[in-house]
Parts: C-alpha cells; structure tokens; sequence
C-alpha cells in the first residue's frame, strides 16, 4: 500500500476503489472520500495513475 495523497490518507488501493466506483478524474476521488486536494502534491501522482489530464486546473485550486 502506498499512499497518493498524504493529506487526505488515500492510498492506491483507495484510488482503485473510487475507480470502481466510477471516479475518473482526481476531482471525482475527492468527491467519492469527501475531501479536497490541500497542497496539490497528489494530483500529477493521481491523475498519471488515472490516465487523466486535469492536473493544471486543479493545481491552482488547491493552492
């Protein structure tokens, strides 16, 4: 297990989960745990894992 988001304790197997629930962007995992990007540092992490191209919108709102 390793995490992907220290901020919020989400971990890989916590992305896959939010993945299966139907998550497909790094806003949407938020959305499934409850929480909101803090520092940001997660999202490239997040959105190569995902295979999504989000991460220079949401930078500046976790700023």
């Amino acid at each position: 297990m390793a995490y992907i988001c220290i901020c919020n304790s989400i971990t890989d197997k916590d992305l896959k989960e939010a993945e299966a629930q139907g998550a497909r962007t790094h806003d949407e995992v938020f959305a499934h745990f409850g929480t909101a990007p803090q520092c940001g540092c997660c999202i490239d992490t997040m959105c190569d894992k995902m295979g999504c191209s989000c991460a220079c919108d949401s930078r500046a709102k976790a700023a």
